[in-house]
């Protein structure tokens, strides 16, 4: 299978993967907590998107006493993956609004 990337898009993956490496060190240093709360992960990525992606099996809560947790590491790679598809169906949108300028003008 190969793949095409533009420019942008090998720019945003790169930045996404040195924003995830960068995390994960300082996780492993304690220098960051490795867990959020639901609570917190709702304020921090959106209620509707933890649920959806618990729901998709893209994350995995933990119990702990009655309250459930989530490994900030996935969530944070759950929210580069979004922005880099968001960033990505954006980037395509211009594209084809510049190449095609009247198509929704009714002209």
């Amino acid at each position: 299978m190969i793949y095409e990337l533009s420019e942008f898009q090998i720019l945003s993956l790169m930045e996404k993967a040195a924003e995830t490496a960068v995390n994960k060190v300082l996780t492993e240093l304690g220098l960051k907590k490795s867990q959020v709360s639901q609570r917190e992960a709702f304020k921090r990525f959106g209620e509707s998107n933890v649920r959806r992606w618990r729901r998709d099996g893209r994350v995995n809560p933990v119990k702990k006493g009655g309250v459930t947790y989530y490994q900030l590491s996935e969530m944070e790679a759950m929210r580069n993956i979004n922005e880099l598809y968001e960033k990505h169906f954006n980037h395509e949108r211009e594209l084809i609004k510049t190449s095609h300028p009247n198509k929704n003008s009714g002209k």
